[in-house]
């Protein structure tokens, strides 16, 4: 069928293009353009003179015509494209908003949004999803903002209480109470042990109570709570990952009769850092060794101090004094082992009695003075038992040791000094409790009584009762 419309010279002279289909056969569907229109409603199409509806009878793609029907063979398939449009310049103000359809305008077609085009109010908005707000892409003066429904905005917390030692953050972390007005800085982030210094109205820093344990006697020293026990009992804790501070003493070991040797110290035991839990600790407080009454010729070596004890920890009781020797060996005259040995007898057999031995928190105990005279004094905490000399002087007990641990320094855990004949030189006891000797002990009168902490006995005397103290930051 002969082709009817315009004339394609005026086409082709009003810069349109005219294309036609080659091979039409029946079966091919697609024919492809000299160029790309741009839209399907930018071609006409004519099959034998019929035209085509655009999106109906035939899509485009890029340049390639798809038609619904393939154009039977031979027929003549004619696409006219439209002609080419190009702005050069638009007038000011000429495209209003109305002429953009809604959502037309992609995030790729906006390059920058200048400070001086944003005004009004904005509606509220969902960060939950910003991603690069970091401090160098934020400048200029903020408005006054109202905190008061903000979270999880870390460094600043606000509460209607006071902080606690255990409201754990970082060092320099602000916390407000909104009750009272106070404002608290984290100047000590240790955790468990927090101190809230209060930088702002109302007066006073963190307050200190002193109900995180209970047990023993209670004492504080600045912001910390101290629990001793003299007697065994209970330490009940109610805050969990406490880190805590220990001194544990045994019961020192007591001394033998006449011209005996000193008792050795309880042991000593003490460190920081043991953590605790909200439970309930046993308190074993170790009795000292009670001293013995005895002549010459009973051979009653002294008695050894009990354990103490605490989570953990175990401190071995006190050795004892061994007693004076005469025909019998001088090994029976050696002092007991323990935290800290017990001294050794006096003897007038041959060889010379040992003082005991102590465990890795004591020292040992002095050995014993040949000639029937004079006895060795126990290991005290930190020093070993003195040595007693020929018919001379007995051993002097080993030094105890200092802790601060109650707030003031106190020396504990002395050893006791050794027993002589009359008329030779007594051992002294150690410093931190521990009881001197005697000169021809006691027959039938009652032992020396020993109060020092953990200390060894003099001859004849008795050994001093264990303590614990357990100290810990208050919150």
């Amino acid at each position: 069928m002969a082709y009817i419309g315009k004339g394609l010279v005026g086409v082709l002279s009003e810069n349109k293009a005219v294309d036609t289909m080659s091979n039409p056969n029946g079966v091919l569907t697609t024919m492809t353009l000299s160029r790309t229109p741009g839209s399907v409603n930018n071609v006409e199409v004519y099959i034998d003179g019929v035209f085509q509806t655009p999106g109906d009878e035939f899509t485009l793609a890029g340049d390639v015509l798809t038609f619904t029907t393939a154009p039977e063979t031979n027929a003549v398939v004619i696409a006219v494209v439209g002609n080419d449009s190009t702005i050069a310049n638009v007038d000011n103000n000429s495209i209003t908003g109305t002429m953009f359809p809604d959502g037309s305008v992609t995030d790729s077609k906006i390059s920058d949004i200048v400070a001086t085009k944003i005004s009004g109010t904005l509606p509220a908005l969902d960060g939950s999803s910003l991603t690069n707000l970091t401090a160098g892409n934020l400048e200029g003066t903020l408005p006054a903002l109202d905190g008061s429904t903000l979270t999880g905005v870390s460094g600043f917390r606000k509460n209607a209480s006071d902080p606690l030692s255990n409201s754990n953050g970082n060092q320099g972390d602000v916390w407000v109470n909104t009750a009272s007005g106070e404002v608290y800085v984290l100047t000590d982030a240790t955790t468990n042990a927090n101190v809230w210094t209060n930088v702002g109205e109302g007066t006073g820093d963190m307050p200190v109570p002193v109900s995180l344990a209970t047990g023993g006697t209670l004492t504080t020293d600045g912001d910390y709570n101290v629990h001793t026990f003299t007697t065994s009992g209970q330490l009940i804790f109610t805050a969990a990952d406490l880190p805590v501070e220990y001194l544990v003493i045994a019961g020192g070991g007591s001394g033998a009769g006449e011209r005996g040797g000193g008792g050795g110290a309880g042991g000593y035991r003490t460190a920081t850092g043991l953590g605790v839990t909200a439970t309930s600790y046993s308190i074993t407080v170790g009795a000292g060794g009670a001293g013995v009454v005895a002549s010459t010729s009973s051979k009653t070596p002294g008695n050894s101090g009990s354990n103490s004890s605490f989570h953990t920890i175990t401190s071995t009781g006190g050795g004892y004094g061994g007693h004076f020797v005469n025909s019998e060996a001088a090994t029976d005259g050696d002092g007991g082992d323990g935290g800290s040995g017990g001294g050794a007898g006096a003897t007038d057999g041959s060889g010379t009695p040992a003082g005991g031995s102590s465990t890795s928190y004591g020292n040992d105990g002095g050995t014993g003075g040949t000639g029937g005279d004079c006895g060795g004094g126990g290991g005290g905490s930190s020093a070993v038992g003195g040595n007693a000399s020929y018919k001379s002087a007995a051993g002097a007990g080993g030094n105890g040791t200092a802790s601060s641990i109650t707030g003031s320094s106190v020396t504990r855990a002395g050893g006791g000094g050794g027993g002589v004949a009359s008329s030779q030189t007594v051992g002294a006891g150690g410093s931190g409790g521990g009881t001197a000797g005697v000169a021809e002990g006691p027959v039938s009168s009652a032992a020396t009584a020993n109060t020092g902490s953990g200390s060894g006995g003099g001859d004849s005397g008795n050994g001093g009762s264990g303590v614990v103290i357990v100290r810990y930051k208050a919150r």
